[in-house]
């Protein structure tokens, strides 16, 4: 016991057990730390991911409700309502009128006033002005879902436990990781240094002192190694003999690092000429991952890379500015196994001329980041795109108008909207189900597809039946653009065969309104064309219609 007892109290003097023991009050208070903020943040998300439910569906029913207040449809106002009602994450709908009258709720208490600010339960309140179908400037009351606070609290613990075990699992690995090689890369060898110098003879009498707090730890027990190795003068030439030796191991190290680390290095003198490069550098060069017989070694950086002035650039700043510059950068004609363009996360430093070096020098680091890139893009089209059909969704298409807009603002042309709701489309999902809705939906985002004249032109789907085209420096009242709205509504009410054999068919009422005739910006561009949609729709259906222009209006 008394053994174990002084081994203990040696191995806590010891700079790993130092280490040891701050390495675990830090992960304590790290894991602390972070479960309070993953707590915090996970119903934060819960709440959004509510809130976002809640507002698609009630995007999803407003135009109906707000046809079912303006004809006092006491029964479709509640079919409306309970089937968002049937939600988990939904604790009651209600509508009321202009005057604040509800006149419709589920559950039937449901209509209860709102929660007052600042509440939790108002941060869950969604809200959603109803107007006129036929007058979008009258307001006939409003449409409100109160979101489940028990099933944000349920989502966010379920959420918060599992970040907590990764967290935890996270910080142990880390600990694990810190703890091993603390003690690989400086307790055994120092050890081993101490055991390899204390084993030669004394033979002098300089000695190096050791202060006291380092008295009984790693650092004195070097010391007292280096004050026996000070004493074997006569061993002079073969501790310098030993020093070389370490020197060759150390550059061998260095060597091994180089040729086989995962990073691509390479130097050039400042005007691109390959000095030096890894074999890392020379599997990136070559599309199917052998080693070219050997590397360029006139102008490397027009080579490698896919577009060399950017690098240039980054050559020319990071010797201006006597700085690291970094930037993800594609590489010339070669590709993953996936077939995808490769990229690298390129750091470019300079080193200036000097007394050692006569010209200077360009040394680079590469990062293969194909897979990022490749996650990033895959990202940002999923983001912009709707899942079922293809087609840009709302947050694509807002943002590709806002971009024709803006140059169109530049440079003086039009761009038009072509706003299609599909008539006939509840009837299918009605009475041939919701497979059969999504199979016609698909259908006709292929036949809009098929239409489309121009690389630059765009098609969308903003809604449940909503589907949208925006074509770029061309104006509503181009022949081009009404043969094409023609031929939209032609292809759109051909009949549609489906997998069961039966098929569909329904058609389109389309409003067409351009920046500058009818609108000067985004939102009243989508008015104007969903203005001169609803003309359609009270005249027949099925048809087309150009919206009126601001001069007329």
């Amino acid at each position: 016991m008394r053994i174990a007892l002084l081994r203990f109290q040696s191995y806590r003097r010891s700079l790993h057990g130092k280490f040891i023991l701050i390495l675990i009050g830090l992960a304590s208070l790290l894991a602390l730390l972070a479960s309070l903020v993953v707590v915090r943040l996970t119903f934060v998300k819960a709440s959004e991911s509510t809130k976002t439910t809640l507002e698609a569906m009630l995007s999803a029913i407003e135009k109906s409700t707000a046809v079912g207040v303006y004809a006092e449809d006491q029964v479709l106002l509640l079919e409306l309502i309970k089937g968002v009602a049937r939600d988990p994450n939904v604790a009651r709908v209600w509508v009321e009128d202009s005057a604040g009258k509800v006149l419709a709720a589920s559950p039937p208490d449901g209509g209860q006033p709102a929660p007052p600010p600042g509440s939790v339960e108002a941060s869950l309140l969604v809200s959603r002005r109803l107007v006129s179908p036929f007058d979008g400037g009258e307001e006939l009351g409003h449409l409100l879902a109160q979101g489940s606070l028990p099933q944000v609290v349920q989502e966010a613990n379920l959420l918060a436990r599992w970040l907590g075990v990764a967290q935890a699992t996270l910080i142990t690995l880390l600990a694990l990781l810190l703890n091993h090689v603390v003690l690989v890369m400086l307790s055994r060898p120092m050890m081993r240094l101490s055991r390899k110098l204390s084993t030669i003879a004394p033979g002098s009498g300089q000695r190096l002192s050791v202060e006291k707090r380092h008295r009984n730890d790693e650092v004195g027990t070097v010391v007292s190694a280096v004050n026996g190795l000070l004493t074997a003068t006569e061993t002079a030439l073969q501790g310098e003999r030993q020093m070389r030796a370490e020197i060759a191991a150390m550059e061998a190290q260095y060597r091994q690092i180089f040729n086989h680390t995962s990073a691509g290095i390479f130097v050039l003198t400042p005007s691109g000429r390959l000095i030096n490069c890894n074999p890392t550098v020379l599997r990136l060069m070559n599309a199917d991952g052998a080693e070219p017989s050997a590397p360029p070694s006139e102008d490397f950086v027009q080579a490698l890379f896919a577009d060399p002035e950017q690098v240039r650039r980054m050559i020319a700043e990071a010797g201006a500015l006597s700085q690291t510059v970094a930037a993800d950068l594609a590489l010339r004609n070669t590709r993953s196994k996936d077939g995808e363009p490769r990229w690298v996360h390129c750091l470019i430093s300079v080193q200036p001329a000097s007394a050692e070096l006569a010209e200077g020098m360009v040394e680079g680091v590469n990062y293969d980041v194909t897979q990022r890139k490749s996650e990033e893009t895959a990202a940002s089209h999923q983001a912009q795109h709707d899942g079922l059909t293809g087609l840009k969704n709302r947050v694509g298409v807002v943002a590709a108008l806002d971009h024709m807009l803006q140059q169109a603002q530049a440079s003086g042309h039009a761009v038009t909207l072509l706003f299609l709701d599909l008539d006939g489309f509840k009837k299918v999902n009605d009475e041939l189900g919701h497979e059969a809705g999504d199979a016609v939906m698909v259908e006709c985002a292929k036949r809009m597809r098929g239409v489309l004249r121009r690389s630059s032109d765009i098609a969308g789907r903003v809604g449940g039946d909503e589907l949208v085209l925006l074509l770029d420096r061309v104006d509503a009242e181009a022949p081009m653009v009404q043969a094409l709205a023609q031929n939209l509504l032609r292809v759109i009410s051909e009949p549609i065969a489906l997998r069961d054999g039966r098929t569909a068919q329904v058609g389109a009422s389309i409003g067409l309104a351009s920046y500058p005739r009818h609108a000067l910006h985004r939102a009243a561009l989508f008015n104007a064309a969903d203005t001169a949609m609803y003309e359609v729709k009270r005249h027949g259906k099925n048809a087309w219609r150009v919206a009126e222009s601001l001069s007329q209006a």
